[in-house]
């Protein structure tokens, strides 16, 4: 069958991609059919040719269809040359048939791939505006830029956190920040300090997960909040930073009311191989009434004498 004609089959396009037959894929992207550019340009995607990404970009940038478009820079960014950074740039600028979706979601994928926030400059610039557009680009726009990894968005990033009431949203944005590490601390801070007690509670896990001990004086009187989750978490981060400063504050904690918030700070002070607590550790061994905190006593004594 003439490769350019309109009724070009699917086996026909199957054929080629079991051959692993880019270059002839690639003559598939200038079809008169619709539907054959559409499947080739999945195709691509899946085959991981390099030598497809200047036909896709040109296919992104000049094909009639934006279904097309869409699956261009979907397997733009499966490929993940760099690139196809500036043309996915450009197409956040498309919001019609979702490209800019698409485009945010690969340029997330290259930036999985391609470890340089230089080369993501403009691409930032232009995503960080994105954090304002509906929830499913804007989630997308949150992975992307965690994936980037430039310290210069930790601020936009953790307004999103500080901000939203939806779960999945604040879940992304500290995944984000984590990815981010130490340069989010500062702005986690803030929302350790100000934020409602769910956005808080995230902001404590992260600077548990970053583990940087600058973050230790807010972690401490964090232990005195009124949400037992923060309290929990900022002990299970003050023991991931090993802040020795924190030891006094964490065995006042182990007087806290709610079981789980007891388990998280015996593990610190068994982190931390804190012997000022040895004496109410064995006690808590002993005579906590919850099997959990008893047993992670035990446990924490045994770090602490070994």
């Amino acid at each position: 069958m003439p490769l350019f004609q309109k009724n070009y089959s699917a086996e026909d396009l199957n054929e080629l991609e079991a051959l692993g037959d880019v270059k002839g894929m690639i003559k598939t992207l200038k079809s008169p059919d619709t539907d054959t550019r559409l499947k080739a340009a999945v195709a691509l995607g899946r085959m991981n040719g390099e030598d497809a990404i200047a036909a896709l970009i040109h296919t992104l940038q000049n094909d009639p269809i934006g279904s097309v478009r869409y699956f261009a820079a979907t397997s733009l960014g499966k490929i993940a040359g760099p690139e196809a950074i500036a043309p996915l740039t450009d197409a956040l600028r498309e919001s019609k048939h979702n490209i800019h979706q698409a485009a945010v979601e690969a340029l997330g994928e290259i930036a999985e791939r391609v470890r340089n926030p230089i080369l993501f400059e403009s691409a930032t610039r232009k995503l960080v505006p994105l954090l304002k557009a509906n929830q499913d680009v804007r989630e997308s726009v949150i992975t992307a830029l965690g994936k980037i990894r430039d310290p210069r968005i930790t601020q936009a990033l953790a307004a999103v956190m500080a901000k939203s009431y939806m779960k999945p949203e604040i879940r992304m944005a500290t995944q984000a920040l984590i990815r981010i590490g130490k340069p989010s601390v500062e702005p986690l801070l803030q929302i350790l300090s100000h934020a409602q007690d769910l956005n808080a509670i995230a902001a404590a896990y992260a600077l548990g997960r970053i583990a940087d001990p600058a973050a230790a004086p807010a972690l401490i009187q964090a232990l005195y909040h009124r949400h037992d989750e923060v309290r929990r978490q900022s002990a299970i981060a003050l023991g991931r930073s090993k802040a020795l400063m924190a030891v006094p504050d964490l065995v006042a904690a182990l007087e806290d009311n709610d079981a789980p918030v007891r388990v998280a700070v015996v593990n610190a002070l068994g982190e931390m191989c804190a012997k000022e607590a040895v004496e109410t550790l064995q006690s808590m061994a002993i005579y906590d009434f919850q099997a959990s905190v008893r047993t992670a006593a035990e446990a924490a004594l045994k770090k602490i004498e070994a």
